[in-house]
């Protein structure tokens, strides 16, 4: 099935750079090794702002609430989006995303 899109341009910021994986780490087999390797997904990156162009001009531009997660000082020197400015957004990624979606099919 091929869709048409509305959507001509998609832009992100995000909190940094994925850590390295330390060679030979594994998830474990208990349920406690796997909860505990599970957790460190919570030190990626994650999106804090995205914003998209419209075929038609409009653009839309969402500072994403971090949900808890800390944007680090070196990733906020870059797009000046601090986690204070951030948690005043009610806006979430996952909202977000929706919308994105939603009107791309539009």
């Amino acid at each position: 099935m091929i869709y048409e899109y509305d959507t001509e341009f998609l832009d992100t910021e995000t909190s940094g750079l994925a850590v390295k994986i330390v060679p030979g780490k594994k998830p474990g087999t208990t349920k406690k090794q796997q909860l505990d390797y599970a957790t460190e997904y919570m030190d990626f990156p994650f999106i804090v702002s995205m914003a998209w162009a419209k075929n038609d001009g409009e653009v839309v531009h969402h500072i994403l609430n971090t949900e808890g997660r800390e944007i680090p000082k070196e990733a906020s020197d870059i797009h000046g989006i601090t986690t204070e400015i951030a948690n005043k957004s009610e806006m979430t990624f996952i909202k977000a995303a929706y919308q994105f979606i939603k009107e791309a099919k539009e």
